[in-house]
């Protein structure tokens, strides 16, 4: 067994309880009883006349605050993105692909061990990526979006690799090292269609240095680095 004392850090996992004394769908029929009452109907005018004249509703759905045109759908955060590797929905009011060497600017996901799709951290080239801001209430940084690249496991194999790794109070966790392989499909961001996939393998004999692990883990899994990345989205991304 392969010995290294490196830091780690124990991520306590986060349980939202909700509670309160009332229910909100008792206070919500208690409301709709209250304008049944008063004999409200939002949706009825009276003219000068005296005669009832018909608002049609208006649907939410229908078009995108953020642009005011229909169909011009763009999610709120990055990580919204996430729907079209599940669905393959994709948003209007992202960028068509192109057809010109690029960059097309993606946003890539992968699969944690867990089984949840999150952004990657990883580096890519400049051009690549879809970079954001702090300013929550503008998502127009999400509008050059061409692609999005979805990296989830298909295999996981031990590889007899374990590293005793050491946090700040002196505390050993053992993690086994596992290769994995990822199924890396790109999707068009608009339309959800899918544009390509690509196999990466993820195997490393080299403890991490640092992870960020939940109490109880007893694996670390392998993920493709930056160059892998690079050279699987390259012809997507950024066609010669």
């Amino acid at each position: 067994m392969q010995r290294r004392l490196l830091p780690i850090i124990i991520a306590a996992g986060a349980l939202a309880v909700g509670c309160g004394g009332s229910d909100s769908s008792d206070d919500a029929a208690s409301d709709s009883s209250t304008t049944d009452a008063a004999g409200t109907d939002e949706t009825d005018e009276t003219d000068e006349t005296g005669a009832g004249t018909d608002v049609p509703a208006e649907d939410p759905a229908s078009e995108d605050p953020a642009s005011g045109d229909p169909g011009a759908e763009l999610p709120t955060f990055a990580s919204d993105f996430e729907r079209v590797c599940t669905t393959q929905v994709g948003f209007g009011g992202a960028t068509p692909l192109g057809d010109g060497p690029g960059p097309h600017p993606i946003i890539l996901f992968q699969e944690t061990d867990s089984g949840l799709l999150i952004e990657s951290a990883v580096d890519l080239p400049a051009g690549w990526a879809i970079e954001t801001d702090a300013d929550f209430d503008d998502n127009s940084d999400l509008a050059p979006t061409e692609l999005i690249g979805c990296s989830q496991i298909v295999t996981e194999q031990p590889n007899g690799i374990a590293c005793d790794l050491e946090d700040d109070d002196g505390n050993i966790t053992t993690l086994d090292l596992v290769d994995v392989t990822y199924e890396l499909t790109v999707f068009e961001a608009t339309t959800g269609a899918p544009v390509g996939t690509e196999t990466i393998e993820a195997a490393d004999t080299e403890c991490p240095f640092f992870v960020l692990i939940d109490e109880g883990d007893t694996q670390h899994f392998n993920t493709p680095d930056a160059d892998q990345y690079t050279n699987a989205l390259k012809a997507y991304v950024a066609p010669a």
